[in-house]
């Protein structure tokens, strides 16, 4: 690289893009071109540190001023090298989707062996491990530099995290909202798109773990939520584009760095603050707030706070009843022609609030538009296929399996539209997967607790699906249950009670059970948790259901106490499906097991003892005898 002087602050640069691994003959011009954007990232990083460098020096007491890249260029930098390596792995996954090909369907059909439609891992982690999987994940995770594009993000974001040159005291991640430190950062002087694409490109690439992207995504949302919170002419500027794809990044980053939670909570606590819904006031909704937003805003924003598991009801409220209102008006786009300002959904884009609207479970019981929404939703997507297919409306294998089961999760298949939805969504799906011979094993798995929820509640809905590919479905999902599993520490726990009260049990248990009660001949119930009958509450699941199972516990501004928290989608799926096969399901949820110290054995017996109702009374001693009654009302815990 040459570097040629010019007058005042600027300078011309030659790079020589022969010299880009050299050493390597014949390489592809794939292979060139991915050398030379690896090249490019190195001298770039280079030359952002060298600039950081005489810019600290300068505000340690150096004469010469330094120049300092422009934050339109860190951003630009940032926004191409989001698209030019996009991430490899799902967020939330330990490593990238698997896939393989499948020899002749009719060969595997025959055969007795179906290890061959394995096309597709996806690994879940315990729900206490949040704070520790990088620690056991068997990856290579992103908190070290294992490619260039790696180090030329945690260099830009160190430098947009440093002080301005006047100033000495680094950004504290740790440091509280409001803290003065975020007026003397560089990244104060970011306008919203570059905040927003800033935050995209980090995103796109996957970069949250290391500790420098970390304290700049932070910092983001820290930035953010003061400049919804002062106003100004800062928040003026503010585009619905922006505060929605900031929301959307923070949103799925949190998926591999949950510490990022916490901070996109206060960014969505400071935006329902700035359009009215701090109060809880419905007539805030009434004016439609996001009736100038586009379509996509609208995706995102809903997407990013169901991946969080954020229940900000009012929030909610207004995003659904908006996306309603456009889908009433008429049906989806077809295309996605004038992308920026569209204000009708594409078909995949309503799939993605139906799935969002299940993994919330946000039904009647949180607003009537939840009840109305899968219905109007279904209709929109039938118009918009009537006279094509749904693979020429957009939507894929991914949306397929989203459509089934969020109408199973929702409990809205029994209309005539959604069974032909629910038909043409499973007839799509075995035919891919004849024609294609491969199937994802997440949509696999999807597909199988639809399919075998609604052979009991709508069976028109999946009378027609081939035999052959319900088996596969099943074998797949067989196959998931069967792996290996190691019990979490609160699983531990319960189990040892249980071992204290004489109760026989299996540990994680088929279909993902926790902890699976065997009764002796001999034991006896206080009396029967439902009124079933007696051989089938010999099968009796005991779930524990971590934070991950529950909406984010979080306290409401200018509240004191923590609002009440909802079980999500999957967890209420789960449990559907358990109780078609037989089993009786007790929940141990964690906001009850964890205010139980770990050393008051007999307060948990006791808790167990009220839960399961297995015992009359429990004998600790001549003089402390449990005997079995409920809970009083006013009171969580013995110790109230």
């Amino acid at each position: 690289m040459e570097t040629s002087a010019v007058s005042g602050q600027q300078r011309v640069e030659t790079w020589d893009l022969k010299e880009v691994d050299s050493s390597v003959k014949e390489l592809t011009p794939a292979e060139t071109l991915d050398a030379t954007v690896d090249e490019i990232s190195r001298q770039l990083t280079e030359i952002v540190s060298i600039e950081e460098e005489a810019a600290a020096q300068h505000a340690n007491g150096g004469k010469t001023p330094p120049r300092q890249t422009k934050l339109g260029e860190l951003c630009m930098v940032t926004w191409a090298y989001g698209i030019l390596r996009p991430r490899r792995r799902p967020p939330g996954w330990l490593q990238p989707p698997q896939m393989d090909s499948l020899h002749s369907l009719a060969k595997k059909l025959g055969a007795k062996s179906r290890k061959d439609f394995l096309t597709f891992e996806e690994w879940t982690l315990n729900d206490e491990d949040d704070m520790s999987w990088k620690q056991n994940a068997k990856v290579e995770i992103d908190s070290s530099h294992s490619n260039p594009t790696d180090a030329l993000f945690d260099t830009i974001a160190e430098a947009l995290c440093r002080p301005s040159s006047q100033n000495e005291t680094n950004f504290d991640a740790t440091a509280s909202l409001h803290d003065p430190q975020l007026e003397l950062m560089r990244l104060s002087d970011c306008s919203w798109s570059e905040i927003a694409n800033l935050a995209w490109a980090f995103e796109k690439c996957g970069r949250s773990l290391s500790p420098a992207s970390e304290t700049l995504l932070r910092a983001l949302a820290h930035e953010a939520a003061w400049r919804l919170r002062t106003g100004g002419a800062k928040t003026r500027s503010m585009l619905s584009r922006d505060i929605s794809q900031l929301i959307w990044a923070l949103g799925t980053l949190q998926q591999d760095n949950f510490r990022l939670a916490h901070d996109l909570v206060i960014l969505l606590d400071d935006f329902s603050a700035y359009m009215g819904f701090e109060l809880n006031d419905a007539n805030a909704r009434d004016s439609r707030p996001f009736r100038s937003w586009s379509s996509p805003d609208i995706v995102q924003t809903i997407l990013a706070l169901s991946h969080a598991r954020v229940d900000d009801s009012q929030l909610l409220l207004a995003l659904f009843e908006e996306a309603h209102s456009r889908l009433d008006s008429g049906i989806c786009a077809s295309d996605s022609r004038r992308e920026h300002g569209r204000k009708t959904f594409l078909a995949w884009e309503v799939c993605v609030l139906l799935w969002a609207q299940a993994r919330l479970y946000l039904t009647a019981a949180e607003g009537d538009v939840y009840e109305q929404f899968p219905g109007a939703a279904v209709s929109n997507i039938i118009a918009t296929s009537s006279s094509t297919s749904l693979n020429d409306i957009g939507i894929g294998p991914q949306e397929k399996a989203n459509i089934a089961w969020a109408l199973t999760v929702l409990e809205h298949h029994q209309s005539g539209e959604a069974i032909d939805l629910l038909r043409a969504t499973f007839y799509d799906a075995a035919k891919a997967c004849k024609q294609e011979g491969l199937i994802q094993l997440e949509h696999a798995h999807q597909l199988w607790q639809a399919l075998f929820l609604l052979e009991e509640e709508s069976p028109s809905a999946v009378s027609k699906v081939p035999k052959w590919f319900r088996q596969l479905l099943s074998d797949k999902w067989n196959l998931e249950k069967s792996r290996k599993k190691i019990s979490s520490a609160r699983h531990k726990s319960i189990s040892q009670v249980l071992n204290l009260m004489g109760v026989a049990h299996y540990n994680e248990h088929d279909e993902d059970i926790d902890v699976a009660i065997v009764l002796k001949k001999q034991a006896s119930w206080a009396h029967q948790t439902y009124a079933e009958e007696s051989s089938s509450a010999m099968k009796v699941a005991v779930e524990f259901d971590g934070p991950n199972h529950f909406t984010r516990t979080r306290i409401p501004r200018g509240e004191t106490m923590a609002a009440p928290v909802r079980a999500l989608g999957h967890t209420v799926l789960k449990y559907r499906l358990l109780k078609r096969k037989g089993w009786t399901v007790v929940r141990v949820p964690f906001y009850e097991f964890d205010k139980i110290p770990f050393w008051a054995s007999m307060e948990r017996q006791r808790y167990l003892q009220r839960l399961l109702k297995t015992h009359a009374n429990i004998r600790f001693s001549d003089v402390d005898i449990s005997d079995y009654s409920a809970m009083a009302p006013n009171r969580k815990t013995r110790f109230d």
